[in-house]
């Protein structure tokens, strides 16, 4: 049977308006790029560039320490990619066949991470989420921005702050909550 035709065109229309909500911003965002600087401090700037400008570009590509990042960002969005789509591809293959040893154990690997919940609320996680995720994106900032042999020495540095500003207190408190609901037997 086929469906009434409002039901096809309010999809339509939802779908439309969803994608259109998506997109926007992304063209607002590139119209601002591309403007001259004073249109974009005085507001005028919409979904088409005002005075087109690409000196911010030029700024970024020119820039060694933009260039390292970008460099180092398609190289590991190309790295993760392919790692998840050999793991993905390898997984969905042996889960289809059932003849296969090891299907049951792949399955609750699998599962096993979709059963954790915490009952008990974590009070650390509260306290020092807002800090914690602040930091967390400063030491990506400063980790990619440095030079590649400072990278370990500053991110061992950074992760040792991370944990005195409250990541360790988080990690002592989940712990806590893992052992009381997981007790040894």
């Amino acid at each position: 049977s086929s469906e009434p035709f409002f039901f096809s065109s309010q999809r339509a229309t939802f779908l439309s308006v969803f994608v259109l909500m998506c997109i926007i911003p992304v063209i607002h965002v590139i119209a601002l790029s591309l403007s001259e600087r004073q249109a974009v401090l005085s507001g005028q700037v919409t979904l088409w560039p005002k005075g087109w400008d690409i000196n911010a570009y030029r700024s970024v590509f020119n820039d060694a320490s933009m260039q390292r990042s970008m460099i180092f960002s398609i190289i590991l969005t190309i790295a993760y990619t392919v790692m998840t789509m050999v793991c993905s591809i390898l997984i969905a293959y042996s889960l289809s066949h059932s003849y296969l040893p090891g299907k049951r154990f792949l399955m609750v690997v699998i599962l096993i991470p979709q059963s954790f919940h915490w009952e008990k609320s974590i009070a650390a996680d509260a306290q020092y989420n807002t800090t914690l995720k602040d930091f967390h994106r400063e030491i990506l900032t400063r980790c990619t921005m440095c030079k590649p042999e400072e990278v370990h020495d500053l991110f061992t540095q950074l992760q040792q702050e991370y944990l005195n500003r409250g990541g360790q207190a988080v990690i002592d408190e989940r712990t806590a909550a893992w052992d009381e609901a997981h007790p040894a037997q």
